[in-house]
């Protein structure tokens, strides 16, 4: 979830209060603090730890996820620490984002002393397009027995890693971050996704989950259905079709910064999706205009909760 800030650069403690709830309404299962849309390079690590807290006291049902990467082992367990005091459902932790590239054997030890540590289920987060540090797969092998790993989120885009994760993950949670492998993840046996996109439209990510649990667990595309009923009249399969709903307008909003864009629209549709924080910039007049009516454009809902 992204974290909506004051003019003054303060985060606004309403309106991500009203965020969860809204988040809540739409049918999320669960939502990611302190994530990469979050801005979490740019709080510090009281405020990461006040956004943790102030999640889990009005939270409602939403499941809240930690994030809490960060490039200092000592912050990221502090921040574990405090995310299990918490009662948080798990922590989200990148690998360190500063070193670029470091030897994996470095990777995999860094981990190892984070679940080592942990009292709280962690997260693998795999995004090395902004941390410039992947975890292989051997890793994750390495890492894999380890009680306290909860699963992965793998944001590579690859859907040949999709493969190896859950080939080398049984029985942990793996989610992708790239919202067009969603029906892919969960047709594989994955858990869905953690999703920048769904701050716009939650309810797109949503559905295709729900069309997913509908029609019983279909194979994948060129297979019989599970069960009858399982594709639409015309031999669609809902869930393939809400796939698609939910690709285009992930392709407009990627188009824009991130999450800039995702504030951008959250302000058009009556929520409080606050301002960026520096040197991260909204969206300018003529950018947010755009945006809105391309949404408008795909028939995507604009008013207000």
């Amino acid at each position: 979830m992204v974290t909506p800030f004051k003019e003054d650069g303060s985060i606004d403690e309403l309106a991500f209060v009203r965020l969860l709830a809204w988040h809540e309404s739409m049918g999320c299962a669960g939502i990611v603090v302190s994530g990469t849309n979050g801005e979490a390079a740019s709080l510090t690590l009281e405020e990461r730890k006040q956004l943790f807290s102030l999640a889990m006291t009005h939270r409602g049902k939403l499941r809240i996820i930690a994030g809490t990467g960060s490039s200092n082992l000592g912050e990221t367990n502090q921040l574990n620490r405090h995310a299990a005091g918490e009662g948080c459902a798990a922590a989200l932790c990148m690998p360190p984002y500063y070193f670029k590239n470091p030897p994996q054997e470095g990777v995999r030890r860094y981990y190892e002393k984070v679940l080592d540590a942990a009292k709280i289920p962690i997260l693998l987060y795999n995004i090395p397009q902004i941390t410039d540090t992947p975890i292989e797969i051997e890793t994750v092998r390495a890492l894999a027995g380890h009680p306290n790993l909860g699963g992965i989120k793998d944001s590579s885009g690859s859907r040949e890693f999709l493969g190896q994760l859950l080939d080398a993950m049984p029985g942990k949670m793996v989610m992708v971050g790239a919202e067009p492998l969603l029906l892919e993840c969960l047709r594989s046996g994955g858990g869905g996704t953690v999703s920048g996109a769904s701050n716009a439209y939650p309810e797109l990510a949503v559905n295709v989950v729900r069309l997913f649990d509908m029609e019983g667990s279909a194979p994948m595309e060129g297979s019989a259905p599970s069960e009858p009923g399982a594709r639409g009249s015309d031999g669609t399969e809902p869930s393939r079709v809400a796939q698609e709903r939910l690709n285009e307008m992930n392709a407009v909003l990627r188009a824009y910064p991130v999450p800039a864009g995702a504030k951008a629209v959250l302000k058009a549709r009556g929520l409080p999706g606050g301002h960026m924080r520096l040197p991260l910039m909204d969206l300018d007049a003529g950018q947010a205009e755009e945006l809105v009516g391309k949404m408008r454009d795909l028939g995507l809902p604009l008013e207000g909760p």
